[in-house]
């Protein structure tokens, strides 16, 4: 009788401990779906965060970029006029009878 009572309390420990081994390996899953939910949603509201900035930072891209070339149209401009002055400079100074 004490054998079958120790092979029973024996059964039932290796089902106690295949019991905590299952609900271990579940928790952990448990826990790690927690953490991947919590990181995607710190990303989410990071994104969310950052884009106004990011809409910003475009909007002060593209202006810079028109006003580069704003610039750059108005040095040509500058140059083709300088350049027309002094020609103009030159043709119409007084040569004294020197050409």
């Amino acid at each position: 009788a004490f054998m079958t009572y120790l092979r029973a309390g024996q059964m039932q420990q290796q089902q106690a401990q295949m019991t905590v081994s299952n609900l271990n390996t579940q928790y952990g899953n448990n826990v790690s779906i927690w953490l991947e939910a919590q990181k995607a949603q710190l990303e989410a509201e990071q994104d969310a965060a950052l884009e106004p900035l990011t809409y910003q930072q475009t909007m002060l891209e593209l202006e810079k970029t028109q006003k580069d070339a704003r610039l750059k149209r108005i040095e040509t401009e500058l140059q083709t006029y300088t350049e027309l002055a002094n020609k103009e400079a030159e043709s119409s100074a007084p040569t004294f009878g020197l050409r």
